[in-house]
């Protein structure tokens, strides 16, 4: 599962951040106003919303065994 954090504004523009729970990787997102932040965030949560179960590199590490 991945947490969204955000908007924050930075250097004129509004950043969502999305940090990747189990990787702790992180990627931003810029938008010019906080409304369109706001309304991308939605979005953003159904993109990276992960179904339940076996992440993919286990099921291939358990199908290589």
């Amino acid at each position: 599962m991945c947490r969204i954090d955000g908007p924050f504004f930075n250097r004129g523009k509004y950043r969502l951040r999305v940090v990747d729970r189990e990787t702790k990787r992180t990627k931003s997102y810029t938008y010019a106003s906080q409304e369109e932040a706001d309304r991308a965030k939605p979005k953003l949560e159904a993109e990276y919303r992960r179904s339940v179960g076996l992440s993919l590199s286990k099921a291939l590490a358990e199908y290589a065994t």
